[in-house]
């Protein structure tokens, strides 16, 4: 990782606080009308698949919905569920089954798991600042390996279990961003849609854009509904990065490519997530 530019790492900590003396301690928060699955995959790591069904799901046995595949789910799976079931109350996005995976070890905190499955290269760069400003030991590099399992193992298990329509959109922020916009690159029929929040481009010396050199060297259109964003309050390379994936998409004329893309005024690399995905929910769904 360049110096200056952040390492996303919000952490979630449920019932972990001591209570007060005097004061009953209650049970822990949960989302309402949810699934919490363990998916042990083929490489042998075990991931959490959170899911959440729309209201409509009981209603007929023949409706089928499309599906939002969400990475860094213990982060903001809750977020993004209480955000699409407002915008659902206003009839701003059609009905869809939300899907959270993340990979869980235990004793394994989630900033490595996410490091190793969001990232599409080994970079001692990048992994030698996060080591350096957590204490930990962090392996990188996983981003095909995880992109394999979510297509050959947890889409058939969900599409398999659930009504699903063929609409399927992914998406990410940070690490997770750059993990969706990798998969724009590399699996191009898996998804029809992606919601692309602040990405971390910068990562590997900007990889990202080799990688789109070479695809355009081979072909001729890209298929997606992208949403591509950033706050303007995040370090100056990565508004920069953004607009230039932005402008390079845009400039290669992709007949099946619908690309919008946002620079967040007054937003940072935080305060810009929920923001980031109310818009980027109602673009990939608007036409549905």
């Amino acid at each position: 990782m360049r110096k200056g530019l952040p390492t996303f790492s919000l952490v979630v900590c449920l019932g972990l606080v001591a209570p007060e003396p005097g004061i009953a301690q209650g049970s822990p928060v949960a989302i309402q009308d949810s699934e919490l699955h363990h998916f042990e995959a083929t490489p042998g790591a075990v991931y959490e698949i959170y899911v959440v069904l729309p209201e409509e799901y009981g209603d007929s046995q023949q409706t089928q919905f499309p599906v939002l595949y969400l990475t860094d789910a213990s982060q903001f799976f809750g977020m993004v569920t209480q955000t699409y079931r407002m915008l659902r109350l206003g009839q701003e996005v059609p009905a869809m089954i939300l899907v959270g995976v993340e990979r869980r070890t235990p004793g394994t905190p989630w900033l490595v798991g996410r490091t190793v499955d969001l990232t599409p290269s080994v970079s001692p760069e990048g992994v030698a600042e996060i080591e350096q400003m957590y204490g930990l030991d962090v392996p990188s590099g996983g981003a095909d390996t995880f992109l394999s399992v979510l297509i050959d193992e947890v889409i058939p298990w969900v599409e398999a279990r659930y009504r699903t329509s063929e609409d399927r959109a992914l998406a990410g922020y940070s690490l997770g961003g750059l993990f969706a916009a990798h998969t724009l690159l590399h699996a191009t029929e898996s998804f029809t849609d992606y919601l692309i929040g602040s990405p971390s481009l910068w990562w590997d010396d900007r990889l990202l854009f080799g990688q789109e050199e070479a695809y355009s060297r081979t072909n001729d259109d890209l298929r997606g509904r992208v949403f591509l964003s950033v706050g303007s309050e995040e370090p100056s390379g990565m508004v920069e990065d953004v607009e230039r994936l932005a402008s390079t998409l845009t400039g290669r004329g992709y007949a099946s490519l619908e690309l919008e893309h946002h620079v967040f005024d007054g937003e940072t690399h935080m305060s810009g997530i929920p923001t980031s995905f109310s818009r980027g929910l109602r673009f990939v769904f608007q036409a549905r």
